[in-house]
């Protein structure tokens, strides 16, 4: 680890007062202390590396702090600083450029009693923005935590030169310790990701224009997971992606996202393909989500890779997203019900659960009865046709939007005799067919008004 350029920057400072970390290289510090006429209260004194004592066997890391104002500036004694091992090259590119110092807060307030955590882990790129900011945000050391501590300051201009400076993986170790310096800001804690999410993260930060990790009102917006998204979608496999959506909630917990938690493992597969097949990008976005083509292929998927006792819980994540869909509930049902209901759909070949034409014709409501009778007994059969009956006679018997669907077009017969009068050859065409017949009696009891005790 090459840290030279620390030692150049405390010259350049020319500060009366040069707080020094002393490093064995590549391995964590070793000792720390101050040298000069005063050191602070509370801060070990250690011998000068530049004479009058016997020094640090390690070689020692200069950090500039500002003089107090009383000092005159004078040379920082970096004669005896040697460079550091050429084999010791950094693994990332260290910033170029000094940032520059916002206006200080005067009610920052300061203290020199802090400590130290491992910075072994950060490479030089990291070590800079942690190091360099702290004059930037008005602190006086790397002791001073109670000014690195104070609001987001210090935090977001770290987070602004790692990401604008450093590879997306330096900023892990960083935030790390941030964390351990300043525990009261709670900082999120990324350890518990992939690395291919933690990455989403960071270079999703300054791409909206997000100051930090502490910026909850920009993280915790659409537009920040909806650039997160597409890359955890392209970039993570699916239990990464499916980590990534279960942590949100413990920095957001007001944002709208799916939760996955109550999904079997083969379901929360489905799910995350149905969202990348169907290219909805985002799991907040419910124009895509909350439409009869997602439902149905998720369902497919979800009939291949899992039992029916997967369906029920699939169906209720995606009604409380889409409460406009009508998605059937299937709570009334025993499982023994449902895998009947599940069956049914597949063996009559319906799209999924909201293929009307399929689940309201003949053919689906016999195949449920007779595997309900046969398999699970007369207590889910009066479930089932009510479940029937919502999905396919939405409308109401007598209904002028004429909503039922498949042969429950037969329970609307104002609404078909309406389209039958207006076409008279279509009907004389039909007339005496058993399928007229049929029709004719329905519509006469109609007319008595006895169908509702034939129903």
């Amino acid at each position: 680890m090459k840290l030279t350029t620390l030692t150049a920057a405390a010259a350049a400072l020319g500060t009366a007062n040069a707080y020094w970390v002393s490093y064995d290289w590549g391995r964590p510090v070793t000792e720390a202390g101050w040298y000069g006429p005063s050191a602070p209260p509370g801060v070990k004194t250690v011998p000068s590396p530049n004479g009058g004592g016997a020094g640090p066997t390690t070689p020692p890391v200069l950090v500039a702090s500002p003089p107090p104002a009383s000092a005159a500036p004078s040379a920082a004694p970096t004669s005896k600083a040697p460079p550091a091992p050429a084999s010791a090259a950094p693994s990332s590119a260290a910033p170029s450029a000094k940032p520059s110092a916002p206006p200080v807060d005067p009610n920052i307030p300061h203290s020199s009693n802090g400590t130290i955590p491992d910075l072994s882990k950060l490479t030089t790129c990291a070590l800079n923005c942690v190091l360099n900011n702290i004059a930037t945000a008005g602190c006086n050391s790397p002791l001073d935590s109670a000014c690195m501590c104070y609001g987001a300051n210090y935090i977001n201009l770290v987070t602004k030169c790692v990401t604008s400076n450093c590879p997306p993986e330096d900023a892990l170790p960083a935030l790390d310790v941030g964390r351990k310096i300043c525990p009261n800001l709670n900082l999120p804690d990324l350890s518990s990701l992939d690395i291919c999410a933690s990455k989403c993260i960071v270079t999703s930060l300054p791409a909206t224009g997000c100051a930090g990790p502490l910026d909850n009102n920009c993280i915790c917006s659409a537009p920040f997971i909806n650039q997160v998204a597409p890359c955890l979608l392209n970039a993570c496999p699916n239990d990464k992606v499916v980590d990534a959506l279960n942590f949100v909630p413990s920095i957001c917990p007001n944002l709208p996202l799916p939760d996955l938690k109550p999904l079997q493992t083969c379901a929360k597969n489905c799910v995350i393909d149905t969202i990348k097949s169907q290219k909805c990008n985002s799991p907040l976005n419910t124009g895509c989500i909350c439409t009869e083509s997602f439902t149905n292929v998720a369902t497919q998927c979800i009939f291949k890779a899992c039992d029916s006792t997967a369906v029920p819980a699939v169906l209720k994540l995606e009604t409380n997203m889409c409460p406009n869909l009508h998605l059937p509930n299937l709570d009334s049902l025993s499982p023994c019900g449902v895998n009947c209901i599940v069956k049914s759909i597949q063996s009559q070949k319906c799209a999924g659960p909201l293929d009307n034409n399929c689940i309201c014709s003949l053919g689906f409501p016999l195949a449920a009865a007779g595997c309900i009778i046969g398999s699970c007994g007369f207590g889910d059969l009066g479930p089932a046709i009510n479940l029937e009956f919502g999905q396919c006679k939405p409308g109401g018997i007598l209904s002028a939007k004429c909503q039922a669907s498949g042969i429950f077009k037969l329970l609307q017969p104002a609404c078909w005799f309406s389209g039958f009068k207006n076409n008279a050859a279509p009907a004389n065409q039909r007339r005496g067919t058993p399928e007229a017949t049929e029709m004719k009696r329905i519509y006469d009891m109609y007319m008595r008004g006895e169908l509702d005790s034939y129903l």
